[in-house]
């Protein structure tokens, strides 16, 4: 039988509910009258963390609280230990949340002053879990009762406030950002090593939202402005869906800060390559080291076979190079300093990690158990994606025979950019394992059995196909958008698929707008903007939007959540992304007049409803 620990509800202050609410909907409640949320006594007993089961989840179940109005309740899990209290889990709008482990035991066993519980390590110990309710600060929160459970928790390392590091680097693909970090944890100074893999010149923006994008943290460079100089000291960014792409600087890697306050980006550090030199090898050739693109740290493997010294240096010169404080015997970790002196590494094989992330905290570490593991630190392996395509045909290269070239995944959109083809050129879509393709449907074909493409056109794409031609050789973009089964084929450089003066759906479905490809543009029918057999997952996210600018009106929902199927789902201007719950293909309306989104089963109306 759990304890049920009495945790007193803190009193809420009498008001009335106005913020975003119409007029009418706002009505006077008495604090003593709501109804608090009830956590259920469901949660396990115990729970032990291991490295080997962070991936395991838990699952808090709750009764809705009643405020006596219809109004949204927002809820949080916490955690109460010694005296203290830490929101979890917040932003909830459900009675219910899933959390893994290894988040849990993030916050609960790092220290206070780290921004945790302070929960011992590998001690088992009685943790309070209670949900809070409230419908806004000026009314307080109402908790539930706790529930114990006994947790023991394992050593966690310290996390920071993040920005997000997006660009042609990682494909603009979310998942695959590198972040820069607010080392004080005041979430205004920000600071990080970026590894561009000789992209940085290709463009990239920093952006304060895991997924997805926000006007208010989209920061990129003022086309107003004059252009950067190239490798630039500061740049001045805006926020905004109009800013532009970063394009001054060229190197691999960079150390930038960044100051949300100011909108300064500031290049620290810039080189091409990592090396290692030392009495190992005589001083001579730098070993060049990885980087690993997770953790955003350099690593190489060592031989040492004698105690003796050795230093990091940038691009395999003196210029600059760094070295620890003092001389002497090498402890497992220490401080990295600009110049410095040898650091002294004891013989044996390592693996050496350097972390220059944090410019007031730069350090090395010889790590032997590591050595030769095949990355020890460095990340698993990216899942494949459940289907990745390639530009399949002939290329001015190739002599006539048909390649592979590979396309780049923006969203779920795939693009193959700048590829030289001959005059009658011919192509498909297929996927890797090369089991689907896909080309012009059977219906655009001509005498000739095939489909001759119009530049500048898209065309509706199956697995009921017909080859594709160009008439005219040269260099063009291809783009397959697979949410809506459409190509587009256009010359190098330019956009396809925008429609002006109209709405239609930006996100995922079309990399939210920053791949050359337009918006899913809506047709108008019945009083609606429709979108119809839209290929939709769980992971994907959309707003709407009108002439495929984010400084137009641009609707999502009112907070954070999912609409649901077959139903009205009130949306408002500058909304959170739209999302859905079940896999599916789905025709999209938008009732402009009454600010409502319908994400209706493939052939059914509003009118079914």
């Amino acid at each position: 039988m759990k304890v049920l620990r009495n945790i007193s509800i803190l009193a809420a202050m009498t008001g009335t509910l106005i913020s975003c609410q119409e007029l009418e909907q706002v009505r006077t409640f008495s604090p003593e009258e709501v109804v608090a949320p009830v956590l259920h006594d469901n949660l396990p007993d115990e729970i032990t963390v291991t490295s080997e089961n962070m991936g395991n989840t838990v699952t808090f179940t709750w009764e809705a609280a009643d405020f006596g109005a219809p109004t949204q309740i927002n809820y949080a899990v916490e955690a109460a230990y010694n005296n203290d209290t830490l929101a979890v889990m917040t932003g909830i709008t459900g009675t219910s949340s899933e959390q893994t482990y290894e988040l849990l035991n993030s916050l609960l066993a790092l220290s206070a002053e780290d921004g945790g519980l302070g929960v011992p390590a590998d001690t088992p110990t009685d943790v309070d879990f209670l949900v809070s309710a409230t419908i806004g600060e000026t009314f307080g929160k109402y908790y539930s009762e706790g529930v114990t459970v006994k947790m023991t928790v394992t050593e966690a390392e310290r996390t920071y406030p993040m920005v997000y590091v997006i660009g042609d680097f990682c494909g603009w693909a979310d998942g695959q950002t590198q972040e820069l970090f607010s080392f004080s944890g005041d979430e205004v100074n920000y600071a990080g090593v970026i590894g561009f893999s000789g992209a940085a010149s290709k463009g990239f923006k920093i952006r304060g939202t895991e997924t997805g994008w926000a006007d208010d943290s989209n920061w990129g460079t003022d086309g107003d402005a004059a252009a950067p100089e190239a490798e630039a000291a500061t740049i001045q960014l805006i926020s905004a869906g109009s800013s532009g792409n970063i394009m001054a600087y060229s190197h691999n890697f960079y150390r930038f800060t960044f100051n949300r306050s100011t909108m300064v980006l500031t290049n620290e550090l810039s080189f091409d390559q990592l090396g290692v030199v030392g009495d190992f090898n005589s001083w001579g050739s730098d070993v060049v080291m990885n980087f690993d693109t997770e953790k955003q740290v350099f690593w190489a493997d060592i031989e040492f076979p004698a105690e003796g010294g050795f230093k990091v240096r940038k691009d395999g010169a003196w210029d600059t190079s760094w070295g620890t404080a003092t001389a002497g015997a090498a402890a497992a970790t220490s401080g990295v300093f600009d110049g410095g002196v040898n650091i002294t590494a004891p013989a044996g094989n390592y693996r050496l990690y350097v972390n220059f992330n944090n410019p007031e905290e730069m350090t090395w570490e010889l790590n032997a158990a590591d050595y030769g593991t095949g990355g020890g630190e460095e990340p698993e392996p990216e899942p494949e994606p459940d289907y990745v395509w390639s530009l399949y045909g002939a290329t001015a290269t190739s002599d006539g025979a048909w390649v592979d070239t590979p396309m780049t995944a923006h969203g779920s959109m795939f693009g193959a950019e700048s590829v030289d083809i001959p005059a009658g050129g011919g192509f498909l879509f297929r996927s890797a394992d090369q089991s689907t393709y896909i080309g012009p449907v059977s219906s655009l074909a001509g005498s000739d059995g095939k489909y001759a493409v119009t530049v500048g056109e898209g065309f509706k794409v199956s697995t009921d196909k017909v080859d594709a031609i160009i008439s005219d050789a040269g260099v063009y973009d291809f783009w397959y958008v697979a949410a809506v089964d459409m190509a587009y084929v256009v010359k190098a450089g330019e956009s396809a698929g925008a429609v002006p003066g109209t709405y239609g759906l930006a996100g995922t479905v079309n990399d939210w707008g920053n791949s050359r490809v337009g918006d899913l543009a809506m047709t108008e029918e019945n009083g609606y903007f429709v979108m119809k057999s839209v290929h939709l997952t769980t992971s994907d996210a959309f707003k709407v939007r009108y002439d495929n600018d984010w400084s137009q009106p641009n609707f999502g929902l009112p907070s954070k959540g999912t609409a649901d199927i077959n139903t009205g789902v009130p949306v408002s201007n500058g909304g959170e992304d739209i999302k859905i719950t079940v896999d599916g293909t789905y025709d999209i309306y938008f009732d402009l007049d009454n600010l409502t989104v319908y994400v209706m089963s493939e052939g059914r109306t509003p009118a079914d409803i």
